[in-house]
């Protein structure tokens, strides 16, 4: 009998606006969920809206494809509901350590109303990027569960030696268990399409959450200095209303040789379709624990040229994209120019390398998998 995995997550599809760990869910319940009987417990509705999703029953179970759906709403998402689906599970995985669920499930699990295994998904919460923001409201809390000893018989998820490292310099704690698991890229690859892009001409993207961490004025700053016929779209859900008025601020002053325009959200199903029109991947993020979206740029042959706050940290050793110190805005500028110089052929070389590079990614990352360590050493 297949083992029952109960996988508390914010937001699950159709949403997309909080991307990554949807995608990161996703992923893992498309690839095994043969081996696994997969149970999302999430809420009915995307982030920031006010109507839950269109054809779904809310507050029970749904089945989509393998796997079953619990689109709560936010009055029936309580201890309660927690309580009485963990029981029915073998392993409880929890999206994040912050989210209300979190939170109420570990305090289950140290009043002993709840048995079965608990694990949490660190997704990136401890890196020095994301502990920038809101920082001495995280360590406190952090601080105050360690102390009071919610974490005692908890383990932990991580996608890298990167994640693990930031982990275990908050927790300073030997015996934390940590498992380290990456994160499965999307299973399907488009096929490649050649690159029409002429010297001195480049286009950007970006496409990500509308937020500090995710840099969009510093993109915006790059864009900026560049010379040539540049092509700038920005793509993205607006989770930070006044960040994104200062964006709107530097955008209204770039220089005339940049045609620029904003597009919005893009649902998880179009993102390589979009990516694909696109030239350079222009992401200088203050941190990823993954990077979906890293991924699904090369997937769709667009290069990446990223912040050093990530785990993609080979890029320029297979001259697929490139990855730069996040404060060095000159040599962001500098990479990105060489881009705009360089002629079509010799970009084309570029392009097939990324191509190339999510395919062998794809496969190594479902073939050394940590995921079925954990579920199996867990039990």
């Amino acid at each position: 009998m297949k083992k029952k995995i109960l996988i508390m997550i914010s937001r699950y599809s159709p949403g997309h606006k909080e991307g990554g760990p949807i995608r990161s869910m996703i992923n893992l319940t498309n690839e095994f969920s043969s081996s696994y009987d997969f149970y999302i417990l999430t809420h009915d509705r995307d982030h920031g809206d006010i109507s839950p999703y269109e054809n779904i029953i809310v507050n029970t179970w749904n089945k989509f494809g393998d796997v079953q759906i619990y689109y709560a709403n936010y009055k029936n998402f309580h201890s309660k509901l927690i309580k009485e689906l963990a029981q029915q599970m073998d392993i409880i995985y929890l999206c994040g350590p912050y989210y209300h669920y979190t939170r109420a499930t570990l305090w289950l699990k140290f009043f002993n109303q709840i048995k079965q295994p608990i694990v949490i998904a660190s997704m990136g919460s401890f890196s020095k990027g994301a502990l920038s923001l809101k920082r001495y409201k995280k360590l406190i809390y952090i601080g105050l569960t360690r102390f009071l000893g919610f974490y005692k018989n908890i383990y932990w998820s991580v996608s890298s030696l990167f994640e693990r490292n930031d982990l275990v310099s908050i927790f300073k704690d030997k015996n934390t268990k940590i498992f380290i698991a990456e994160d499965l890229p999307r299973k399907y690859l488009p096929q490649i399409t050649s690159r029409k892009k002429h010297k001195n001409t480049l286009h950007i993207i970006f496409l990500s959450r509308i937020s500090r961490i995710k840099n969009l004025d510093f993109v915006i700053d790059i864009v900026s200095k560049l010379k040539g016929d540049i092509k700038f779209s920005i793509y993205g859900y607006i989770e930070d209303q006044k960040y994104w008025g200062s964006c709107l601020n530097k955008l209204v002053s770039i220089p005339h040789n940049i045609n620029w325009s904003i597009h919005g959200e893009v649902s998880t199903e179009d993102v390589l379709q979009t990516f694909e029109s696109a030239d350079v991947f222009l992401f200088p993020t203050m941190s990823e624990n993954y990077g979906h979206v890293i991924y699904e740029s090369l997937a769709a042959a667009t290069v990446p040229v990223i912040s050093d706050q990530t785990p993609w940290q080979d890029l320029d050793t297979y001259q697929c994209g490139a990855v730069i110190p996040l404060h060095q805005m000159d040599m962001f500028v500098k990479k990105c120019q060489e881009f705009v110089d360089m002629d079509e052929e010799t970009f084309q070389t570029w392009s097939v390398n990324a191509y190339d590079y999510a395919i062998k990614k794809y496969k190594k990352s479902k073939e050394e998998s940590g995921y079925p360590i954990i579920f199996e050493d867990i039990i």
